[in-house]
């Protein structure tokens, strides 16, 4: 257990580091649900601090739906399924990431998005089309980002789209989907020779029909994007 977690310094939050370091663990499944995790004492000792931090920490976990904190016993990591109170579904994507995983991802936006945009275009207001210009602006100059750069701003161009819908239910639905679009398209955009202006070229034509509340257009526009996003995904292999 000592080799799997790292002492802490004293510039960092400690408690937050904690959480951060068993959170990670638990995502690698180098912790696993039923593990029980060392006693309070010897967890202050791996990480170097008190036993107020590592109670902290713990409550914090707990919390999260991470672990389970048992009075006089040793704390319990947690299922998957319970995991979050955190956020379930994007918890088993990043504990189950593979081929097959990343195509399921991307299959159930190209169901969902299309008829997103649909309902963005007729119901987007005049700030949702400042918000998506900007994004694709921002798109625009890519010659001096780095594959994560890129998709932390495909993942904002999404977002701003489920936003336009007005529905609230809506991004809190896709959040968790959307929260993986960095890490899933980095190793996609990484492993393929994909074209990033062709991506782009169809966020423009997504945002064109949005603009002139095209709903049939922003529809077929999405169609066309996710299509392009599921060929380049089905190249692409872990």
């Amino acid at each position: 257990m000592k080799n799997t977690f790292k002492q802490l310094n004293q510039k960092q939050k400690l408690s937050n580091e904690v959480v951060k370091q068993v959170e990670d663990s638990i995502r690698n499944k180098v912790l696993i649900p039923t593990q029980k995790l060392p006693a309070e004492n010897e967890l202050c000792n791996i990480f170097g601090v008190s036993r107020t931090v590592i109670r902290e920490a713990l409550h914090m976990l707990d919390t999260k739906g991470l672990v389970t904190v048992q009075r006089g016993k040793k704390t319990v990591v947690n299922e998957y399924y319970k995991a979050l109170k955190l956020n379930p579904i994007q918890f088993y994507l990043e504990c189950n990431l593979n081929d097959s995983l990343i195509q399921d991802w991307i299959n159930i936006r190209s169901i969902m998005e299309p008829t997103f945009a649909r309902f963005a275009a007729k119901n987007r207001n005049d700030d949702d089309i400042s918000i998506l210009k900007q994004i694709l602006e921002d798109m625009s100059d890519q010659k001096n980002m780095d594959h994560e750069k890129r998709a932390e701003l495909d993942k904002n161009f999404h977002s701003a789209v489920v936003d336009a819908t007005q529905n609230p239910l809506i991004p809190i639905i896709m959040k968790p989907i959307f929260d993986m679009m960095p890490k899933i398209k980095s190793i996609v955009m990484q492993k393929s020779n994909f074209k990033e202006e062709y991506t782009n070229d169809e966020h423009e034509k997504i945002i064109n029909c949005i603009i002139k509340k095209d709903s049939d257009g922003a529809f077929l526009a999405m169609v066309n994007h996710m299509e392009s996003a599921k060929k380049h995904v089905y190249d692409t292999r872990i």
